[in-house]
């Protein structure tokens, strides 16, 4: 075989302050292709394969694991807490609303399971595959689908690899012996597709909760604004309301108030108040593009759901999805009335601000136009300032400003997981299938699949063992690691050169030049890195 199989691509050279941790994490992200090493324990640093570093994660505790799905990665902890980042740039995306005991063991797993294409508009970034995240600790075993819902299964074992994904039969390695974890299910189409929708309405509900939460942030400074200026207009006057209603009705300013409209609201206050003005807009937009479309589709994922649960049993009742259903309907029309009363209001606010400008300009003694009507600006001085639309929905510590009728904007949406924990429980089921007899002085022990066939690896005596679940197939000497592929698996050894091994050959390979004795070897789909024994030196190739 021609050495120009193995191809370098980068020959580098780690910090060595890593060498401060040199049993601790060393892995890729397979989907960004970028190294990702522990130092010091707490703190994952990625790398280019150039060598550049991009970013570091202090987890505040020992890092004992790391998993990768598509562009995010989780870490577990002694902590005891599961925190998923962006592998882009090492944002915390979530920290899961779990309670775990000493985790022992994290694996992440695409599926295969798609929603078929909806005929709905799109709804942001609302989940349609399935992706699960597999969390061993001392009293159960966890399954996190699509970072959204989390169901636990109470068993005591202790999980070390996985060797088949399938979502309903996923055997796994513990303890030296073969389990296999199988969600017993009628449909595994129907399964999935309870699951997708229900990740879909835990998700919209987030992102409804997530936007008025903004919502109220948006409306805030308006309340403020307006609140000071009315309060202190009223520190100035007996009764507000009364004084309004001389002053628009007779255009006669008192001599005690000039200088508040003059000095404290003034030009600038006019001109901020008709900028914070815009925030009607900008809720009635909010709302009508974020929270009513999520409701909708909410809607309609509950029928989906109800349809599923009515033609075989579900893991969510019918009646509790047709209360989800009422309430949903409920909520948007809430979202509509909102809609309504900040557009009716909007009219009446603009024109009492051109109000206060005539006042202005009329003290100033320039010319100014009456661009209002006398009668609204009477009706939202005397009592709308008081009980405007905002404060009807919005729960803010103010002076002036309350609304004695509160119906404020919050989801009355919620959805009960415990079910969907009961029904896991009652589907779930974990089976030894076969115990291995695997030489205590074994190490690197890996499992895969060739052929249909379970194949058992590991290192005894600087001897490669291969075998099956009956007998050992065969033992390649002298190899320092190995790492499995899709089919075949690479190892080195210690003569300096590689093995690609596969159920029918072995195929050696010359190593790169390098400037450095390799002794360690990790692998993705795309590339190899060779690594000395402080994991400081290393050569990127691609075979």
């Amino acid at each position: 075989m021609k050495s120009s199989m193995v191809t370098t691509v980068y020959n580098g050279k780690l910090p060595s302050l890593l060498l401060a941790d040199p049993n601790g994490v060393f892995t890729w992200c397979p989907h960004l292709n970028l190294i990702f090493v522990s130092m010091n324990k707490t703190s994952i640093w990625c790398y280019r394969i150039n060598g550049e570093r991009i970013y570091s994660i202090n987890n505040k505790s020992f890092i004992k694991n790391i998993a990768f799905h598509n562009q995010f990665f989780c870490l577990s902890g002694v902590d005891n807490l599961i925190k998923i980042y962006n592998s882009n740039n090492g944002q915390l995306v979530k920290v899961l609303d779990e309670l775990f005991e000493n985790v022992k063991f994290i694996w992440w797993n695409a599926t295969e399971y798609i929603l078929p294409t909806s005929i709905l508009p799109k709804a942001y970034n609302l989940v349609n595959d399935l992706n699960y995240l597999v969390i061993n600790d001392d009293k159960c075993l966890t399954f996190n689908f699509n970072q959204l819902l989390t169901v636990k299964y109470a068993c005591e074992i202790s999980l070390q690899q996985q060797l088949n994904s399938d979502l309903v039969n996923q055997i796994y390695l513990a303890d030296n012996s073969l389990v296999a974890i199988k969600f017993n299910v009628v449909s595994k189409e129907l399964y999935t597709q309870q699951i997708i929708k229900v990740c879909q309405l835990i998700s919209l509900i987030e992102y409804t909760d997530q936007h008025i939460k903004e919502l109220q942030d948006t409306v805030a400074p308006l309340v403020q604004a307006l609140d000071r200026y009315m309060s202190n207009l009223n520190s100035e006057c007996e009764d507000m309301t009364v004084y309004l209603t001389d002053l628009l009705l007779t255009n006669v300013v008192p001599e005690f108030s000039k200088d508040f409209w003059l000095n404290q609201y003034g030009e600038r206050g006019f001109k901020k108040m008709t900028k914070l003005a815009s925030v009607y807009e900008q809720a009635s937009r909010v709302v009508f593009q974020h929270l009513v479309s999520s409701m909708e589709r909410i809607i309609v994922v509950s029928c989906d759901l109800i349809g599923i649960s009515k033609w075989q049993h579900g893991m969510l009742s019918v009646d509790e999805l047709q209360m989800l259903l009422a309430n949903a309907k409920d909520q948007l029309k809430f979202y509509y009335r909102f809609i309504w009363d900040l557009q009716s209001e909007r009219e009446s606010f603009n024109e009492f601000l051109s109000w206060t400008k005539t006042i202005i300009d009329m003290l100033n003694d320039q010319e100014y136009e009456i661009g209002y009507s006398t009668t609204n600006v009477l009706t939202f001085a005397t009592s709308t300032i008081r009980q405007c639309a905002i404060m009807k929905y919005f729960d803010f510590d103010t002076e002036v400003l309350a609304s004695s009728e509160k119906t404020l904007m919050r989801s009355a949406i919620s959805l009960d997981l415990s079910r969907i924990s009961n029904y896991h429980s009652s589907v779930i089921t974990v089976e030894k299938i076969s115990s291995l007899h695997i030489p205590e002085t074994a190490t690197s022990l890996k499992l895969t699949r060739w052929d249909d066939e379970i194949i058992i690896t590991y290192i005894q005596d600087s001897n490669l063992v291969l075998a099956n679940l009956h007998t050992i197939i065969t033992t390649v000497p002298h190899v320092l690691a190995f790492e499995h592929r899709e089919g075949d698996l690479v190892a080195l050894t210690e003569t300096g050169s590689l093995l690609i091994i596969n159920s029918s050959s072995c195929i050696p390979i010359p190593l790169p030049q390098t400037t450095f004795t390799p002794t360690q070897l990790k692998l993705n789909s795309s590339y190899g890195v060779l690594l000395d024994s402080s994991r400081q030196n290393y050569l990127i190739f691609r075979i």
